[in-house]
């Protein structure tokens, strides 16, 4: 089933809109352990 989902940096003061259809917690240990594009610049998310 997928998800969509809001991220919130405070480092970064910025939004981002995401989706997949694995797991929301599958995709945010990615985008915090700098595996993906854009959010690897950051690890607040």
């Amino acid at each position: 089933m997928p998800f969509v989902y809001i991220l919130y940096s405070e480092s970064l003061d910025k939004y981002y809109v995401g989706s997949t259809h694995g797991t929301v917690e599958e995709r945010l240990y990615k985008h915090n352990n700098r595996q993906k594009g854009f959010t690897s610049a950051v690890s607040d998310w």
